[in-house]
């Protein structure tokens, strides 16, 4: 028994060991198949999470949540940061303690900042992107999402100035994209093509074919629009990305046309383009209308929107036209027109003679708005619908808004310099134009000398002088001006306008065709061309002229009662530049106390005509009596400048021998002259002479002085005294016709013009005379004289102006008084 127990405990003491041993082992082995298990489900989860599944993976963890490392932890915030869940970031990450949020490995916690961010908490994202980047530095991630989260945060400048040195630090592909959405966060948009380009540059393959659509649209933002096109036909975007991405490119090119750096012939080209782009977009449009409701909306607002942007091309290439018949249609068609367009649409109305429709969309557009705050090109606009609208008061008032609001001078950013402000000087011009509308020209002129002494360095100063002296009759004057500008820029289209204009007054015709052809050739469609070219045309065209009175109630010794006088001409065009033929019929008729006389007259002659002269020849065929003689006449006057001119006029013949001498069988001849001096519009005399041979051997001097004196001026009323004196004396009174030995009238007259409609050419007025002298003839004594008249005129196009006035006037003849009431009228018509 003893032995047995010894044996028995021997081999407890050998067995057991090995016994426990070997439990142990096993017990470790089967405690580590279930940890092996679980180890290989969650990697499956986190492979299946990593290809996008995440939900196994979340609800695992959620289950063991009481049993995860850091490391899964760390997981379980990545994950849920992937599928879009921050608020489960934020609840798992809040609700760790802070000793384990302390050792979560450094991917879940730049989750956690990345949930922060997507959930606007900005300072608590910033505050775990710094903490990251304090322990690591060279954490890139970190610092792309840290400057990224300044961005958001609003605090631009220093996410600015971090991203200049993230680029420069690190240059990496992470750089510029973190580069590129700071830049576009503070909305600059070149800076964000920039970067995009230098991101672009860096990239190759797949990462660059994502990069394109972003290029794109900063391309078409930025309004870059042929190489935005260019890449979006590459990219095959959408059917209505492809039609904005045109509409901006045919956009771009309207924009090119428009702009005055560019010649004239370059902007017509342009223009020319954008004209056929939209011709094909158009087209094409319209074929693809029909397929669906939706889709044919969206063409069709595509479509509005062409044709919106053409009107720009059109307007371009002056087609002023085309403009206001589109423009007119999109109205009718109902919806709103952008603010730009009507801008090119009331420039059409305004260059097409239109001033009223321009008016009324740019008082519209510009309601409230001062002048002086608009850009200099409305404010002009809206200057001139008003001048040649004829409201002057609004073109008055723009005109002194802009030069009372606008500073002479500005000052730019860093310099203490002057410079001039062309605002100002905008507002100077404009209210030169209104000084002249508004008929002070005198006033307009001085103000233009001193703008045009202050920058003699603008030409187009010199040119709205020169504008002016013409306009007041001084054209010599004006061709100085012209001569002094021409140094700066000797082809310039306005000057050479203005100089055919003074060329044409001082009958330089040579000088005036050659202008005309150059101007025309290099700007056609321009208005201002198109007016010149007219008044070249009207100056070519025949001309017809009539003229004469019609006695009313007459009993005067000179014309007679009933009597009818009748002038007419009609001139050729020019010919040989100087020359233009002309044939003539007048006719006179009268009843007398010893009965009624007649005569005819017809003629034939030349009109010579260069600068500074002027002469006609005239041969002519009387008829009075029944008889026929040969009559010769020889007019001609020179210019020595703009204020001297002295003429004469031999007459065989007289055309204005008394019509009662006529009838009685006398004839004379005639030979006088005339010394005008003119000052301006405002100031002229004239002191003429002449000589009379009657064929009864009675000889007649003729002596006297007329002049005009301005009174009074307003925009569309003047009044002008016109002095006159005059006195004749004759050798023989025994005649049939009134011939008193001596005579003097003294005969001031005021003479009233109003404007009662004006637009353009087309002008209607009337007159008023008025006038109270005195007439003393030898033997019989002095008396009063008095003469009062009535009468319109109108006029227009360049080519018709006739005019009609009743005139009465009462003075004494041999100690008697006599009255005559008459009608005097006018026409002159070219075609």
């Amino acid at each position: 028994m003893k032995f047995k127990t010894n044996v028995v405990n021997k081999l407890r003491r050998m067995v057991l060991p090995n016994l426990h041993s070997g439990c142990f082992v096993l017990a470790m082995v089967l405690s580590a198949i279930p940890v092996m298990a679980a180890d290989a489900t969650y990697d499956s989860l986190v492979s299946q999470a990593r290809a996008g599944n995440t939900g196994p993976l979340l609800s695992w963890l959620e289950q063991n949540r009481k049993h995860l490392n850091t490391s899964m932890q760390a997981d379980w915030l990545q994950v849920a940061n992937w599928a879009g869940d921050d608020q489960q970031v934020i609840l798992v990450w809040e609700g760790l303690p802070h000793t384990v949020r302390n050792r979560i490995p450094e991917r879940g916690v730049l989750a956690v900042a990345r949930s922060y961010r997507n959930q606007q908490q900005w300072q608590k994202s910033l505050a775990i992107w710094q903490e990251v980047l304090r322990s690591n530095p060279q954490q890139q991630d970190a610092r792309a999402g840290w400057i990224m989260s300044l961005t958001d945060a609003g605090q631009q400048h220093q996410a600015r100035h971090e991203a200049d040195r993230f680029v420069l630090e690190s240059g990496s592909d992470l750089s510029h994209q973190v580069f590129v959405y700071v830049i576009k966060g503070n909305g600059n948009g070149w800076d964000e093509l920039f970067a995009l380009t230098q991101l672009q540059e860096l990239n190759q393959g797949a990462e660059q074919a994502n990069l394109n659509p972003m290029l794109m649209n900063a391309l078409a933002v930025e309004q870059v629009s042929a190489p935005a096109l260019q890449l979006g036909q590459q990219l095959d975007p959408s059917a209505t990305t492809l039609r904005k991405l045109e509409l901006d490119q045919a956009a771009e090119l309207v924009r090119m046309a428009q702009t005055d750096s560019r010649g004239e012939q370059e902007q017509h080209r342009i223009a020319d383009r954008a004209l056929a782009r939209y011709t094909t977009l158009l087209q094409n449009w319209k074929a693809q209308i029909g397929t669906d409701a939706s889709v044919d909306a969206a063409i069709e607002a595509d479509s509005r929107r062409a044709r919106i942007d053409r009107l720009g091309a059109y307007q371009a290439r002056n087609r002023f036209t085309d403009v206001i018949d589109e423009f007119e249609r999109l109205q009718q068609q109902g919806n709103s027109i952008p603010a730009y367009a009507q801008r090119w649409a009331a420039s059409a109305y305004l260059s097409n003679r239109q001033p009223d429709k321009a008016y009324r969309i740019l008082s519209e557009l510009f309601v409230g708005q001062p002048a002086s705050q608009l850009p200099s090109e409305d404010a002009q606009d809206l200057f001139f619908a008003a001048l040649e609208s004829e409201r002057l008061n609004e073109a008055g008032q723009i005109a002194r808004d802009i030069t009372a609001n606008t500073p002479q001078y500005r000052y730019y950013h860093g310099s203490t310099s002057p410079q001039p402000n062309d605002n100002w000087l905008s507002g100077q011009v404009l209210e030169s134009y209104y000084l002249q509308k508004i008929n002070r020209l005198d006033a307009a002129e001085l103000h233009n000398l001193k703008l045009s002494d202050s920058g003699p360095g603008n030409q187009g100063l010199r040119i709205n002088v020169a504008e002016v002296l013409l306009a007041r009759g001084l054209p010599r004057a004006a061709e100085r001006q012209l001569k002094i500008g021409e140094v700066l820029e000797p082809a310039n289209l306005g000057l050479e306008r203005q100089q055919a204009y003074v060329a044409q007054s001082l009958q330089e015709w040579d000088q005036f065709d050659l202008l005309v052809e150059d101007v025309m050739q290099r700007s056609a469609d321009e208005p201002a061309t198109q007016q010149l070219v007219r008044s070249h045309q009207v100056e070519n065209l025949s001309e017809f002229r009539l003229g004469g009175s019609k006695g009313i109630s007459s009993d005067n010794p000179v014309s007679g009662a009933h009597d009818l006088n009748l002038y007419s001409a009609l001139y050729g065009p020019r010919m040989y530049e100087h020359w233009r033929p002309f044939i003539g019929f007048d006719y006179r008729a009268g009843r007398f106390d010893e009965g009624k006389g007649s005569e005819r007259i017809q003629a034939l002659g030349a009109e010579y005509s260069s600068r500074d002269n002027w002469g006609e020849l005239e041969l002519s065929n009387h008829n009075a009596r029944g008889d026929n003689e040969t009559g010769l006449r020889f007019s001609y006057w020179h210019d020595f400048n703009d204020h001297w001119r002295l003429g004469t006029d031999v007459e065989r013949l007289a055309r204005d021998t008394p019509l009662r001498a006529i009838r009685s069988g006398v004839t004379s001849n005639q030979a006088g002259g005339f010394v005008r001096w003119y000052e301006n519009e405002r100031r002229q005399y004239q002191f003429s002479f002449g000589l009379s041979d009657f064929s009864d051997d009675n000889q007649r001097l003729n002596y006297a002085i007329s002049g005009l004196e301005r009174l009074f001026t307003g925009p569309y009323l003047t009044v002008d005294l016109l002095p006159s004196i005059s006195m004749s004396s004759n050798s023989q009174q025994d005649g049939a016709y009134y011939s008193p030995k001596r005579d003097l009238s003294v005969a001031p007259t005021l003479f009233a013009d109003h404007v009662l409609y004006r637009q353009y050419d087309q002008v209607w007025r009337q007159q008023f005379v008025l006038g109270a002298g005195y007439y003393w003839q030898q033997d019989y004594g002095g008396g009063i004289s008095t003469t009062a008249g009535y009468g319109q005129r109108y006029g227009t196009n360049q080519v018709f102006d006739v005019g009609a006035m009743l005139l009465w006037s009462k003075q004494p003849y041999d100690g008697k008084r006599e009255h005559d009431l008459s009608l005097v009228f006018d026409v002159n018509y070219r075609f």
